[in-house]
């Protein structure tokens, strides 16, 4: 697959996901990708080949583009929540990356703190995966060696994690940025099937450069006793 096919696909998600519920026609998009730069033929697509493009995007990023049958308009078809919001900030990511070659100078209008990518994913979410442990080095003021069961990632701002600590058996949640040398453990858990990490992360909201923490959750909880159970400093 060439890469001016794969830009293709992305422009294609992104004007069908930009008509939101009200759908776009085959003959709706072909205006737009008339006008398009990405258009280097400046012929329409035809019926058949958008019908192999769906299929392609389907395989390649999960997203089912349908027809509804009533109206004959395309959507971009519903899936899980949690999966949603990933593969919506993963468009988003390369609509921009689109744009920008498109119009260098777009570039100098957008900035990034650098807390979105983080370098120690990989080995976090292949543990959440596996079940493992891991041992990482926080740094802080004063840097430790932490062992956490990590129960999933949560993205406000900066990329959190949240976990069962090893030593202390509370949940606490570490900024990525903060986190290095990851090792996984042979040491196995499982996750309370109660836990719900959005729910849990409800009773936090993110605030310039600190979490800001409950009076009282549901479950009781003071504020003084989920302070002890988290690490807040995201500098």
């Amino acid at each position: 697959m060439s890469r001016q096919q794969l830009k293709k696909y992305i422009w294609i998600i992104d004007n069908v996901r930009s008509a939101g519920d009200r759908g776009i026609t085959l003959e709706e998009l072909n205006k737009r990708w008339e006008r398009s730069w990405r258009n280097d033929r400046e012929k329409p697509i035809p019926w058949r080949t958008f019908v192999d493009d769906r299929d392609a995007i389907a395989e390649l990023f999960g997203i089912e583009i349908y027809c509804d049958k009533h109206d004959n308009r395309y959507r971009i078809g519903e899936g899980d929540e949690g999966y949603e919001k990933v593969r919506d900030t993963l468009v988003d990511a390369l609509v921009l990356s689109n744009a920008i070659q498109e119009s260098p100078e777009l570039g100098k209008s957008v900035s990034f703190d650098g807390h979105f990518h983080q370098k120690c994913m990989p080995e976090v979410l292949r543990a959440i995966k596996e079940r493992k442990t891991i041992r990482f080095e926080y740094q802080q003021e004063n840097p430790q060696e932490i062992d956490i069961e990590p129960y999933g990632l949560y993205f406000c701002t900066a990329w959190f994690m949240v976990g069962r600590s090893v030593k202390y058996g509370t949940l606490q949640i570490y900024g990525l940025h903060h986190m290095s040398d990851i090792e996984l453990l042979d040491r196995d858990y499982t996750v309370p099937e109660d836990f719900k990490l959005e729910q849990y992360m409800e009773n936090y909201s993110y605030s310039d450069t600190m979490l800001v923490f409950p009076q009282e959750s549901d479950d009781g909880n003071t504020f003084d006793s989920l302070k002890r159970g988290l690490k807040y400093d995201f500098a």
